[in-house]
């Protein structure tokens, strides 16, 4: 599948002490937005310690106050965990804070101590994902029961994705016509049988739109890249479900000119829209990423407005 259009980037927090402080995510999502990135992510994750991300729309409302252009986004917002009303009415307000710049990666959460500290069952989670959203959806509608307001700037509702994992989950967002948002621990090939088994399923507008997340890093050296790729090894073998994977799979690291090439193969093999930097990799300074994300930047830098216009 070839792509002719512009390609998206976008970036997760390279310095995670500032997720933990809060008013830091404020300057790097205008660093960002200075650097020329399109859009800048937060996760959402629970009891994990300094990687807890439990409020993830307060701090992409700081993002929003400190920026004007780039558009914010949450890669994982827990539906069945969520009240559907007051995450109507919060996805709602920063939607219009941020002007309409709001990308709402939906997902539902895998932890089991997460689901038992919420008092929910983690095997319903698939059908309170789907109740939840349909749920914020009809409560969106201009002639809602409620009279929700201020309804979302974004028309008729703000953008939204899907995380999935298992062809279960995959089928659901298909099926739910939300846009795949693929994980950055999962390799190529299985990257490649995920959106082949979702686009079976998936209307042909969600199929438009092919964001991946992946940690890339152009490395100035071989010893750079190899370091990288110790840390990022150890980190897999404390994911559980991902250890077995290969570094190379789940990671493009190296030259300008090889990472180039690996990404003009997503593009060309799985139809990648919008590239999401897993950012604040081990070992790797927050200088040298961004020194990374940069020559990144300007390989990728040809405007397109059409299709620009397709995905605001």
């Amino acid at each position: 599948m070839t792509q002719e259009t512009r390609l998206h980037i976008g970036t997760t927090p390279w310095d995670w002490s500032a997720v933990r402080e809060g008013p830091g995510i404020s300057k790097q999502a205008r660093t960002a937005e200075q650097y020329g990135f399109d859009s800048f992510w937060l996760p959402e994750s629970h009891f994990s310690g300094g990687r807890s991300v439990p409020a993830p729309l307060l701090l992409l409302a700081a993002a929003a106050a400190a920026t004007s252009r780039i558009e914010l986004g949450c890669v994982s917002y827990l539906l069945p965990i969520r009240n559907a009303v007051l995450a109507a009415e919060e996805i709602a307000v920063l939607d219009r804070l941020s002007e309409g710049r709001l990308i709402l990666g939906l997902g539902r959460g895998i932890a089991p101590a997460m689901f038992e500290a919420f008092g929910i069952d983690s095997g319903d989670k698939r059908a309170l994902f789907a109740q939840r959203l349909q749920q914020i959806r009809d409560l969106w509608q201009a002639d809602g029961a409620l009279g929700l307001a201020p309804l979302p700037l974004q028309t008729p509702e703000p953008r939204l994705w899907a995380a999935a994992l298992g062809p279960k989950a995959l089928q659901q967002i298909a099926l739910l016509g939300l846009p795949y948002l693929a994980s950055p621990l999962e390799s190529f090939d299985l990257l490649a049988q995920n959106l082949a088994a979702y686009r079976r399923n998936a209307p042909a507008e969600a199929v438009r739109i092919t964001p991946i997340m992946r940690t890339v890093f152009i490395a100035e050296s071989s010893r750079a890249g190899k370091a990288l790729e110790e840390g990022l090894a150890r980190q897999l073998r404390a994911a559980g479900k991902f250890a077995d994977q290969q570094i190379e799979d789940v990671a493009i690291i190296g030259s300008a000119e090889s990472v180039h090439a690996r990404i003009d193969l997503y593009r060309e093999a799985l139809g990648m829209t919008h590239l999401i930097l897993r950012a604040g990799l081990p070992g790797v300074s927050a200088t040298e990423e961004l020194d990374s994300a940069c020559k990144l930047l300007e390989m990728f830098s040809q405007p397109n407005t059409d299709v620009d216009a397709i995905h605001r």
